[in-house]
Protein backbone atom coordinates (compact mmCIF):
# COMPACT_ATOMS: atom_id res chain seq x y z
CA UNK A 1 0.00 0.00 0.00
CA UNK A 2 2.63 2.05 0.79
CA UNK A 3 4.44 2.02 -2.51
CA UNK A 4 1.73 2.60 -4.12
CA UNK A 5 1.19 5.92 -2.23
CA UNK A 6 4.91 6.81 -3.31
CA UNK A 7 4.71 6.19 -6.57
CA UNK A 8 1.31 7.95 -7.02
CA UNK A 9 2.65 10.99 -5.94
CA UNK A 10 6.21 10.71 -8.21
CA UNK A 11 3.86 10.99 -11.13
CA UNK A 12 1.88 13.42 -9.29
CA UNK A 13 4.74 15.70 -9.12
CA UNK A 14 5.69 14.48 -12.71
CA UNK A 15 2.63 15.96 -14.30
CA UNK A 16 2.64 19.28 -11.99
CA UNK A 17 6.49 20.12 -13.31
CA UNK A 18 5.34 19.30 -16.67
CA UNK A 19 2.28 21.81 -16.25
CA UNK A 20 5.09 24.67 -14.56
CA UNK A 21 6.76 24.00 -17.15
CA UNK A 22 3.31 25.06 -19.92
CA UNK A 23 2.61 27.73 -18.02
CA UNK A 24 6.11 29.71 -17.45
CA UNK A 25 5.82 32.34 -20.00
CA UNK A 26 2.04 32.50 -20.71
CA UNK A 27 0.84 32.73 -17.10
CA UNK A 28 3.21 33.21 -14.07
CA UNK A 29 0.72 33.49 -11.14
CA UNK A 30 -1.00 30.34 -12.30
CA UNK A 31 2.69 28.86 -12.52
CA UNK A 32 3.63 30.56 -8.95
CA UNK A 33 0.41 28.61 -7.72
CA UNK A 34 1.86 25.26 -9.47
CA UNK A 35 5.01 25.84 -7.79
CA UNK A 36 3.23 26.08 -4.25
CA UNK A 37 1.29 23.29 -4.54
CA UNK A 38 4.32 21.08 -6.06
CA UNK A 39 6.58 21.74 -2.91
CA UNK A 40 3.51 20.12 -0.55
CA UNK A 41 3.53 17.32 -3.09
CA UNK A 42 7.33 16.61 -3.30
CA UNK A 43 6.57 16.92 0.71
CA UNK A 44 4.29 14.69 0.87
CA UNK A 45 6.49 11.99 -1.56
CA UNK A 46 9.38 12.69 0.41
CA UNK A 47 7.87 11.82 3.63
CA UNK A 48 5.78 8.21 2.42
CA UNK A 49 9.20 7.64 0.82
CA UNK A 50 11.02 7.64 3.85
CA UNK A 51 8.62 5.84 5.59
CA UNK A 52 8.78 2.82 3.87
CA UNK A 53 12.17 2.76 3.49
Amino acid sequence: MNHAVVETLAGLSARMRERIAATEELDPVTQDLLIARTAKLEEAHWMWQAKTA
